[in-house]
């Protein structure tokens, strides 16, 4: 491409002659995060699921920039999903569009680089690195993806401890409440005084999901359209694969089953494809954020391969938006909701999430630090039930005695207390109140 050619389709993403759209919601933790990390010289990359709100991030974060003193022509943002780049898509269009914004737009002054879905570029770490080795405090670099792989084998190792990874999931149940304009204090004594409103809220959040331009119009053609994008541009496109029909009704298969186990057996038996065939779709399912596998705990990582896992999906908005059952999954999508909660919690840290299971006992979660589980969560919705809270609360026990740990918890639907099985604490928390308690 010419430089004229690059500079009127870059000029069409940035804000060197107008400003920031106003009307942004803003996810404060997120940008608080990113803004201390460009105070750093590591590379920024933000990975999540499509239409999460990274490129609505890119946004805040100009918009952070420019109250702190940065010049409208110290930000360059490149998104190279516009059609016009895919003629030319490569490492030396990643270089001229670098030189072209240097030439007419800012030629010396410390800039901020956004690369959006930067994973059309082959080896752009190649390029990301050269600038973040020679020039680390007059090129700061951040790169969005809707890939877990964009920092994994697919793309070498060229910037391994050289990143700052941040990911980015749909909103959160704070964040959709704030979003429908509830402002929710730190206190626990604003959210008990707007209780009512809270519950009603999850309601809809279990429902429509956290899909922040969905929710602007809550129109299910557009999460249907997700879906497709999801499946057709971040796996079938990307990995050249033209069998749609497999990998389309593993998918829906799946999202139908969230929160219940699956083996890769099970799936090759029901679409009749090979068990390498259906691992491989699975994980690029997994790659692209569209659902997550949970192993179940085993000091034996051999016993893990071999069991079970359980599925569950980014958001329950899209899961719902396919015809299946609300009202009959209510405690299935309580659950999945609580998990994204704990991704959301432990994404960035060393803690991994598992389920664990010991003949018919079972529990939901179990939370590993390091090399000890060091928490059990059940989810519970209807733990008033006498049957119910009796099976729940065996596995929970179970469990506790198996990793000599003194507290459990029980995630229900609004009841909330402590009491003391066999020398055990179990806490029961609603599940509106568990979810604000983290402030995410």
């Amino acid at each position: 491409m010419r430089k004229e050619e690059i500079l009127e389709v870059v000029n069409d993403w940035n804000y060197w002659d107008r400003d920031v759209e106003s009307k942004i919601f803003h996810r404060v933790s997120y940008v608080k995060k990113i803004l201390s990390f460009l105070k750093t010289k590591e590379v920024v990359v933000l990975k999540g699921v499509r239409r999460s709100g990274k490129s609505t991030l890119l946004k805040q974060l100009v918009s952070d920039l420019r109250r702190q003193g940065v010049s409208k022509d110290q930000i360059l943002i490149v998104n190279f999903e516009d059609s016009r780049f895919y003629p030319h898509l490569g490492l030396d269009l990643l270089e001229r569009i670098f030189e072209t914004y240097r030439t007419f737009v800012n030629q010396k002054k410390k800039c901020f680089v956004f690369l959006d879905e930067v994973h059309y570029i082959p080896m752009w770490e190649k390029w990301v690195r050269r600038y973040r080795d020679l020039y680390p405090n007059e090129v700061k670099i951040i790169v969005t993806g809707s890939s877990s792989k964009l920092l994994d084998s697919e793309y070498a190792t060229a910037l391994t401890g050289r990143t700052l990874p941040v990911t980015v999931f749909p909103l959160s149940f704070r964040e959709y409440a704030e979003f429908n304009g509830l402002k929710l204090g730190k206190g626990p004594l604003d959210i008990i005084a707007k209780k009512k409103e809270i519950v009603v809220l999850l309601k809809d959040y279990i429902g429509y999901g956290g899909f922040p331009e969905f929710l602007s119009v809550k129109e299910k053609r557009l999460l249907e359209g997700y879906l497709d994008d999801i499946l057709y541009k971040d796996i079938l496109e990307r990995y050249s694969i033209r069998d749609t029909k497999v990998i389309r009704g593993i998918a829906l298969y799946l999202l139908a089953n969230i929160s219940r186990e699956y083996t890769y057996n099970s799936l090759r038996k029901t679409f009749n494809a090979s068990l390498d065939l259906v691992r491989q779709y699975v994980g690029y399912m997994e790659s692209a954020y569209l659902i997550f596998s949970v192993n179940m705990f085993s000091f034996s990582l051999k016993e893990q391969e071999v069991n079970p896992r359980k599925i569950y999906c980014i958001d329950t908005g899209l899961r719902n938006v396919m015809g299946f059952k609300f009202s009959e999954d209510y405690g299935r999508l309580y659950e999945n909701v609580v998990f994204l909660e704990l991704n959301r919690r432990t994404k960035d840290s060393l803690s991994e999430i598992y389920y664990w299971k010991k003949g018919k006992m079972e529990v939901d979660f179990l939370i590993k630090e390091g090399l000890k589980p060091k928490q059990l969560i059940q989810v519970c919705w209807n733990i008033e039930d006498p049957d119910t809270k009796k099976r729940e609360l065996k596995g929970l026990l179970e469990g506790m005695r198996e990793f000599k740990l003194k507290h459990g918890l029980v995630i229900t639907d609004d009841f909330e207390g402590e009491e003391t099985v066999n020398k055990k604490t179990i806490n029961y928390l609603p599940l509106w109140k568990w979810l604000l308690d983290s402030g995410a």
